[in-house]
């Protein structure tokens, strides 16, 4: 008999880890080009990049959307361990304000190794601590009304596009906060990820965790067709580039130029043709990693890895975050004669319109070795803690 048949629950959350330490280990790529790379020199910009930095970049996107999509996952299959949608509601709210508590706190000293001169910064942790806070109020609703909203804000919310924060006067902060993005003065906050667009990924994510209760097979083919689905929208309307994205492609402009223009949608807030192309992919290779022999991949070092760094997701944020600062910090100094902060310049410099230290950054050839060596420390850390939370008893694992 095989080990579909004998531990479905645990082959599910194995597709869904492994998944999850995909895309964390592309989130470690783009931040190991943060503290390492030149920032000066946008990835996405289409008169200074080059293709593999375009690349490097564009790859990275599939993070915040599967990270977020998948939190959804884990809250309907976390529902039966929890005892109910009341503890599950009690669970989602608590720890949603959890991790936005931690993103003001310990990651935002995580990215500048300091407190006070920079504002606050609403990102990725925060933006899933803020969509579970409101999907602990959305799953009372019915189920087909919760798969139809989520879908619907998916759909729709670029229609907003054309309404601006300052339409809502006193309001505007909330506007900022929901769909637009950018400077809260009265908080000192920069919002990099509203949360309209969110909310409607992690409520799909909900409602598709009754999708991974189905029999291997029957959900093996609904990822596959769902995920299908997603990229066959997204290259359709990406080539008419009427609605979906307020980027539009570059025509007549050559070959490379022209593939990056249509690959390159806009994330800040995520547009419907952002999330069609990341969350497609994403859910056929969870497709594919839902394998009827889970041996075939036991025994390969990457698949461990991956179990290992996606089982413990919040650990290896904060942990990747310190590890390459501190590590960026120690090659500035070495080979530079100064620890310098790289990321914390940029902003600084951003935000002052100043001009950038004479030997700021390293080049792509010096990002990737560092970003591989970064996930080689990363593994048996994550490994290790990954079975102390496995073993520890006490509720508050759960948040950590």
């Amino acid at each position: 008999m095989d080990s579909a048949s004998t531990q479905p629950g645990r082959q599910r959350l194995d597709c869904i880890d492994a998944l999850r330490g995909l895309v964390m280990v592309f989130m470690c790529l783009d931040h190991t080009r943060e503290f390492f790379g030149d920032l000066r020199v946008q990835p996405e910009d289409l008169e200074t990049t080059t293709p593999l930095l375009f690349a490097t970049r564009w790859v990275t996107h599939f993070c915040a959307p599967t990270f977020i999509f998948l939190a959804g996952t884990s809250a309907w299959l976390y529902r039966k361990k929890a005892g109910g949608r009341r503890q599950l509601a009690r669970f989602l709210f608590t720890r949603g304000l959890w991790l936005i508590l931690l993103e003001f706190t310990v990651i935002y000293f995580g990215w500048f190794f300091s407190i006070g001169p920079f504002p606050l910064m609403f990102i990725v942790i925060a933006a899933i601590g803020s969509s579970m806070i409101v999907l602990s109020v959305l799953i009372f609703l019915p189920y087909n009304v919760l798969c139809a909203g989520g879908l619907l804000i998916i759909v729709l919310h670029n229609a907003l596009d054309p309404l601006e924060a300052s339409d809502f006067g006193i309001y505007s902060w909330f506007w900022k906060l929901l769909h637009d993005g950018g400077r809260i003065d009265l908080l000192y906050m920069d919002v990099g990820y509203p949360i309209l667009a969110w909310i409607g990924v992690i409520v799909c994510g909900y409602c598709f965790g009754a999708v991974l209760e189905q029999d291997q097979e029957k959900r093996r083919r609904t990822c596959f067709r769902i995920g299908s689905l997603c990229v066959m929208l997204f290259l359709i309307l990406r080539t008419v580039d009427l609605y979906g994205d307020p980027s539009h492609r570059v025509a007549d402009a050559g070959w490379q130029i022209g593939i990056m223009s249509f690959l390159r949608c806009t994330k800040y807030p995520p547009s419907l043709l952002y999330l069609l192309m990341t969350l497609g992919p994403a859910l056929i290779v969870l497709g594919a990693f839902d394998r009827t022999r889970q041996k075939t991949f036991a025994a390969e070092k990457p698949w461990t890895a991956l179990l290992a760094y996606g089982r413990v997701p919040l650990f290896f944020y904060v942990a990747h975050l310190y590890l390459i600062h501190l590590s960026s910090r120690l090659l500035y100094w070495v080979v530079r004669g100064e620890p310098l902060s790289a990321v914390a310049t940029a902003y600084r410099c951003f935000m002052n319109q100043t001009e950038f230290p004479e030997q700021y950054g390293f080049p792509l050839w010096v990002v990737y070795p560092a970003w591989l060596t970064m996930l080689l420390i990363l593994w048996p850390l994550c490994g290790w803690y990954g079975q102390r939370k496995r073993r520890g008893r006490n509720f508050l694992w759960s948040y950590l």
